[in-house]
């Protein structure tokens, strides 16, 4: 452990680095130094008059921070002297060393200081009575993941960087003509209607029940990580051993009821499962069953798997089997909805990974008649506008046979684009196989417009 006049010696020596003009400040500053960093309220007005030095253009020394501190009434407070005294710049081999051992102890020094801050309050989280369990575990998972922001030195990006990132972008679709930037789907007319599945965004894949919405969301999440990219899912609904069972069918080609009749597999099917299986465990898929999670869990969770086990993309299945545990959404559906859309969105972008989320629509869809029945509508999402207002991406899947049996193919069946923010919108159509609960997309029809 560090001991107090040591510390501050250190401290000493990193203001002084600081002070030796504006480009060591500024370097400095970009290693994530920080009011914050120092220890000592007099190093801390220090550190706060180089900052409004800096910030007004003025020379960054010594001279015109005793300048500020006593134009602020301040300079007495400092104590020990002014920082004209104990400057000593680092121009020699040894003390650069210094200095870089100096900055090291501080920042180390300041990092354990936040934690323990940070254990303060998650101590008087746990015993406020007027929070829930998960409240007060949304808390701490939010609070470990800003305070490994800050310790990791993340930097508010500038409007110059900003700019150069889309210079990159345009070159980069310049020289990839055709390409897409998000991970892909494994359907390629999908992929390059939305551009792959963006990182931050919210998906939102939305049906009527029994349309085959989890099997939509299961075939993309399988395309994805037979490919090596990890990905998460949280299934509500369904338990772990039946998703593995479609998954395994679906890649096998096998039908299930055939199975489930007792129909014996032939040889060429049980070589297909065998590799299926050889397949699907070597592949990073994680699920989580549990069945009644709330925002917080989900959230929590989510940010586990991407630390653990780098997961790229999350699903969730599905929005309106999520629970919240806040005392405003009690009693209001509409509110508890808002509030679980809101959550998941925002899980994407702090995490910065596509999140595909199911959603059902309202029987809405099914009381127009015509040409219309059955065709879902953005306005349609069950529950909540704010669903549609938290989206990114919404896909509406659309099966015409449920609804026109007999002008319609069994296997026909269309995905919709309602919301783009990325792209345009359109219509996608697919081949749905339901003894192998999979969607294919049809080569032979383009993308046509909603």
């Amino acid at each position: 452990m560090i001991d107090s006049q040591t510390l501050i010696d250190a401290e000493k020596l990193v203001l002084s680095q600081a002070m030796d003009g504006s480009q060591a400040f500024a370097d400095l500053r970009d290693k994530g130094i920080s009011r914050q960093t120092f220890s000592l309220p007099a190093h801390q007005q220090i550190w706060t008059a180089l900052e409004t030095v800096a910030g007004t253009g003025g020379t960054v020394d010594a001279l015109t921070v005793i300048a500020r501190l006593e134009a602020q009434g301040q300079l007495d407070a400092v104590g020990e002297g002014t920082p004209e005294s104990w400057r000593r710049p680092p121009t020699e081999p040894l003390a650069r060393y210094k200095t870089a051992a100096a900055l090291e102890m501080v920042t180390e020094a300041a990092k354990k200081h936040a934690l323990l801050a940070f254990a303060s309050r998650m101590a008087e989280a746990a015993g406020d009575q007027l929070k829930s369990a998960e409240e007060a575990l949304d808390e701490a998972e939010r609070g470990m993941s800003a305070l490994r922001d800050r310790c990791g030195v993340r930097q508010t990006e500038t409007i110059r960087g900003a700019v150069g990132t889309i210079i990159e972008n345009l070159q980069w679709r310049m020289n990839n003509p055709g390409a897409i930037k998000g991970i892909s789907s494994g359907y390629r007319r999908l992929d390059l209607t939305l551009d792959g599945l963006q990182p931050g965004a919210m998906i939102v894949l939305a049906a009527r029940p029994g349309v085959g919405k989890t099997a939509a969301l299961v075939n993309i999440l399988t395309n994805i990580c037979l490919e090596g990219t990890p990905v998460g899912m949280f299934s509500l609904e369904m338990p772990k051993s039946q998703l593995l069972e479609r998954i395994l069918y679906g890649m096998a080609g096998i039908n299930s009821d055939d199975i489930r009749r007792g129909k014996p597999m032939t040889v060429g099917q049980q070589q297909h499962f065998t590799a299926a299986v050889r397949k699907i465990t070597a592949a990073p898929l994680h699920i989580d069953d549990e069945s009644s999670l709330t925002i917080d869990s989900i959230r929590a969770r989510g940010r586990r798997m991407v630390r653990e086990h780098g997961v790229k993309c999350i699903g969730v299945d599905y929005l309106q089997l999520v629970r919240s545990t806040t005392q405003q959404a009690r009693g209001s559906r509409e509110r508890e909805v808002s509030e679980i859309s809101a959550g998941l969105k925002s899980l994407a972008k702090e995490l910065n990974i596509p999140v595909l989320v199911l959603a059902q629509l309202n029987r809405d869809v099914e009381k127009r008649a015509g040409n219309a029945q059955g065709k879902p509508v953005v306005s349609d999402l069950r529950d909540s506008g704010s669903i549609e207002q938290d989206a990114d991406q919404i896909i509406m899947i659309h099966r015409p046979y449920m609804y026109k049996p007999d002008k319609h193919d069994p296997t026909e069946a269309q995905w919709i684009i309602g919301k783009n923010r990325f792209g345009r919108l359109g219509r996608i159509q697919f081949r749905w196989t339901a003894e192998l609960t999979k969607y294919e997309e049809e080569q032979n029809y383009p993308v046509t417009n909603k």
